[in-house]
């Protein structure tokens, strides 16, 4: 009987060592598991991480254009401000040009009626020196005959 508490307690001896074996597998396994899910855990981190990044830098990107369409709709309305000035000059210029037209058209009427009226003056000038030569002919010729009589 002796014998069989010994073989008993040497399979009890195994079964504990056995079931101990196996107890650190599995705690050995259960470390592995909790070593991968710590990896997955930091690589989670990380890719919340970096994700974060990227809206961040898009956000960046997305304010940068934001403002740079904002500039591009203030210098716009400017542009378009200076083209309704620019377009308010044009139709002043041509109003004025027009008003120059008929001012020309009025400087040279008056030309015509100026030189009109000179040549008037010059004929009369021309018949008045034609009669004065002749008054003077007869003046002198007057005056020749009174002295030979």
């Amino acid at each position: 009987q002796k014998l069989e508490l010994e073989e008993a307690a040497q399979a009890a001896a195994l079964h504990t060592s056995s079931l101990t074996t196996q107890a650190l597998a599995s705690d050995a396994h259960l470390l592995l598991l909790r070593a991968q899910m710590v990896a997955i855990e930091e690589e989670g981190v990380e890719e919340a991480k970096r994700q974060t990044a990227e809206r961040k830098a898009d956000r960046h990107v997305m304010t940068s254009q934001a403002t740079a369409l904002d500039q591009l709709n203030r210098d716009h309305g400017t542009l378009n401000e200076q083209l309704v000035a620019t377009n308010e000059n044009l139709q002043s210029s041509r109003r004025l040009v027009e008003l120059g037209k008929g001012a020309c058209k009025g400087v040279v009427m008056e030309l015509h009626e100026t030189q009109a009226a000179l040549a008037h003056t010059t004929d009369t000038c021309s018949t008045l020196h034609s009669h004065n030569t002749a008054l003077h002919l007869e003046v002198t010729t007057a005056q020749a005959l009174q002295a030979q009589a």
